[in-house]
């Protein structure tokens, strides 16, 4: 490994640590599910469950290093603006990584180190988010909505952490709306955000691809629609989400039509961007349509699986199409999805399929396999790409 080629971007440094993280994080999961059904893990040394362990590790301590890898090197380009200095993204890294560590060693040794890893973590965000606005500040494009969109959904997920210590403080009713807030005001409006900018500029990008439409206004709509979800959630009124998710599900979906979904299929990578956003729109169909079981007072048959195919099919389906993007691209390789990653990217939709049946029919111990699947999805996707980061 060369420490030269891996601090000399900013996404050669936070995706190899949020890979890492990511991979730890879902072998912790995997491991708890499978000792809920056999018994053969280590319990956690912190009162905290493992349902909001694996919510506060997954939207605040994986997401944030994939976020900030991207935008770093992103915003240089959609702002006409300098690249980053080291000194505004290598003590993010640095602070994001240490707090990540420090979580684990507060999960399975010492409670304290909790505390201590959520405000590490948190001084890591503050810098990252400081380099971001240091780019915007000399950039030459100015006062475009992406970048604010993106900022508010960044300072609602600093808020989240903010919650987050609060919670761990002695203050468990904040559970839910951390995970809400972390959820539907910060890595759902950065993920539709980024979609919507992205998409459109990858097709551009593949030969033979015809120029496609991009709805005027539908970025806004989108947002509007997840933002009133996520207030809805926090109210407790999941019998009237149905009343926003189902038209939801229905734009994201047009979208997907304007941005020439069929036509991308034959191009491997633009497939994975478009095949994880059309998981947004499953997983807004399963919201609404569990919602209205609620709404019609029937019992809910699908418990956890729209949040799976949000979480897995969209939210980590779109990091690895990014993540595989920027990797190659950057040290000027061709824009492809290689052997092993189209395998592992369709690996990764089984999984999500898996754990959503595994909700829908519990008794058939799916979810041990599906969180197996998920890793092993992941480190074949680790495999081909975290050597692309560190080479030369």
């Amino acid at each position: 490994m060369s420490l030269r080629a891996l601090t000399a971007e900013p996404y050669r440094i936070l995706l190899t640590f949020g890979t890492l993280q990511l991979l730890a994080t879902l072998g912790v999961w995997s491991l708890e599910l499978i000792d809920r059904r056999y018994g053969l893990w280590l319990p956690m040394a912190s009162g905290v469950t493992p349902g909001n362990v694996h919510g506060l590790l997954m939207l605040y301590g994986v997401f944030p290093f994939f976020i900030f890898g991207f935008l770093m090197t992103t915003y240089p380009r959609w702002l006409d603006a300098p690249a980053l200095r080291p000194i505004q993204y290598l003590p993010a890294a640095l602070l994001l990584g240490a707090g990540a560590l420090l979580l684990y060693g507060g999960l399975y040794v010492r409670t304290s180190l909790l505390a201590v890893g959520v405000l590490t973590l948190f001084g890591g965000y503050l810098w990252a988010w400081w380099g971001l606005w240091q780019t915007q500040a000399y950039g030459r494009i100015r006062g475009r909505w992406y970048e604010r969109y993106l900022n508010i959904a960044l300072a609602l997920g600093a808020g989240g952490i903010v919650l987050l210590l609060a919670a761990l403080q002695g203050h468990p009713q904040l559970w839910p709306v951390l995970r809400s807030l972390g959820l539907w005001g910060f890595l759902i409006p950065i993920l539709v955000t980024m979609s919507h900018r992205m998409l459109p500029f990858l097709t551009s990008c593949v030969a033979g691809t015809d120029p496609v439409d991009q709805p005027r206004g539908g970025l806004h709509v989108m947002l509007v629609l997840v933002v009133l979800h996520g207030l809805l959630e926090l109210a407790g009124q999941l019998r009237w989400l149905w009343l926003v998710d189902l038209p939801l599900a229905l734009i994201a979906a047009y979208h997907l039509h304007c941005w020439a979904f069929a036509r991308c299929l034959r191009n491997r990578l633009l497939a994975m961007f478009h095949v994880s956003f059309a998981w947004f729109v499953i997983a807004m169909l399963f919201y609404g349509a569990s919602s209205l079981q609620w709404f019609l007072g029937r019992p809910d048959g699908l418990v956890r699986a729209p949040l799976h195919a949000l979480g897995i099919g969209f939210a980590l389906g779109m990091t690895m199409a990014m993540g595989t993007r920027i990797a190659r691209v950057h040290i000027g390789l061709a824009p492809v999805a290689t052997a092993p990653v189209w395998a592992a990217f369709w690996t990764l939709n089984l999984a999500a399929l898996l754990r959503i049946l595994a909700e829908i029919f519990p008794q058939a111990g799916l979810s041990p396999w599906a969180g197996v699947l998920l890793v092993m999805a992941l480190l074949a996707w680790a495999a081909h790409g975290l050597p692309l980061l560190l080479k030369r």
